[in-house]
């Protein structure tokens, strides 16, 4: 039985047999966990208790995952959570520029503080 850590993952996917396989492999490896089915709750989720990391899906209805990529980065009490980007659609080319933008945001904020 693994050690239960008080470390809490926010997984933010739209699709319920996804965030059943991550919140069960994460519980597994002692990790508590908490869902999100759409940008909208996981921000709601967020203001109520910041995670310590999140895993995001890319491809949602309505706002992708980069909006709320982005939305961590406006708030400096978030934009230092680990996202981990889970995508069923990585060849996508939509889904290519946002991870290309993600990874410039992440990188910007990395080297200073994020305008």
């Amino acid at each position: 039985m693994p050690m239960t850590s008080d470390k809490r993952v926010l997984v933010v996917d739209d699709e319920e047999d996804v965030v059943y396989f991550l919140c069960t492999a994460l519980e597994d490896a002692g990790f508590q966990t908490d869902s999100a089915s759409s940008v909208d709750e996981a921000l709601r989720k967020l203001a109520e208790a910041p995670p310590d990391a999140i895993s995001l899906d890319m491809v949602m209805p309505g706002k992708s995952g980069i909006v709320l990529f982005h939305e961590l980065h406006r708030h400096p009490e978030w934009r230092k959570i680990p996202v981990l980007f889970v995508t069923g659609h990585a060849k996508d080319e939509r889904v290519k520029k946002d991870l290309d933008a993600a990874s410039a945001l992440a990188a910007s904020t990395l080297s200073g503080p994020a305008t």
